[in-house]
């Protein structure tokens, strides 16, 4: 099972998360399963506790077991305080028999704390960030796009670990494999894309040559202050123009311009 990463939710929309799932555990009865009955969450509410972005209207998850739940109990109201009202809905015609995932997505799911529920009746979980990715390879609309690069730019997906658990799916997958392929080959570059931008922005050090630094130092080993100073401004001098120099103020380096 994979490591549980940061969740990102907001206050509010757990909540009102939290409340629905409580509802769910009710639906199954006053008795406690032989094993616990897992609701692997995915689509949007798994993204936003992941990645505290977007949020979305309604909770896709497999419940691993046969239950009837009443959709319009599975429905709750709530405030964001920078978003107004919002209503947070079950979706219990959900069916991810269409969607791509590998055969171990819900064993790799990553157990989620819910208040009130009790994991020995109803475990829920949230498919790992890299199944999430996949899962949304087969639909890849601009939203599915935009979802997994919010997960690469919260380093939770990366392409060439994208890739493998996309292409074991693939067998499994009842549909157009070619779209399927050329929507991996656009995630991964989308993916690879932002983790060179991440390695553009990091301050790059600068490579001391040791040669260099050894001949200097031995070079100026015994010098005194003043000719260690006239030293460096001799090498500060050579990054100059080439030719004849005029100097306007007393600034060397910004008044220093070439005369023609």
């Amino acid at each position: 099972m994979a490591d549980a990463p940061e969740l990102k939710a907001h206050p509010a929309y757990a909540a009102a998360f939290a409340e629905i799932m409580r509802r769910v555990a009710k639906a199954l009865g006053p008795g406690r399963p032989h094993r616990p009955i897992v609701a692997a969450v995915a689509g949007g509410a798994a993204l936003h506790f992941y990645t505290g972005g977007r949020i979305s209207s309604d909770i896709d998850a497999s419940l691993l077991a046969r239950v009837l739940l009443d959709a319009n109990d599975l429905r709750v109201a709530y405030n964001l305080p920078d978003g107004g009202p919002q209503v947070l809905s079950y979706d219990t015609q959900y069916n991810d028999s269409l969607a791509l995932l590998h055969e171990d997505a819900y064993d790799d799911a990553i157990p989620l704390h819910v208040e009130g529920v009790d994991p020995r009746r109803l475990e829920v979980r949230l498919l790992a960030p890299l199944d999430l990715a996949v899962s949304k390879l087969s639909r890849f609309s601009a939203q599915d796009r935009v979802d997994i690069k919010a997960l690469a730019r919260e380093r939770l997906v990366d392409g060439a670990h994208l890739r493998r658990p996309a292409e074991e799916a693939v067998p499994g997958y009842v549909g157009n494999l070619a779209r399927i392929r050329t929507s991996l080959d656009i995630a991964c570059r989308d993916v690879a894309a932002i983790a060179a931008s991440r390695r553009a922005r990091r301050p790059r050090k600068r490579r001391l040559d040791p040669l260099n630094a050894l001949i200097n130092a031995m070079a100026h080993a015994n010098a005194s202050r003043e000719e260690r100073v006239n030293y460096l401004a001799q090498e500060m001098l050579k990054t100059l123009p080439q030719g004849p120099i005029e100097i306007g103020g007393d600034n060397l380096f910004e008044k220093a311009k070439v005369v023609k």
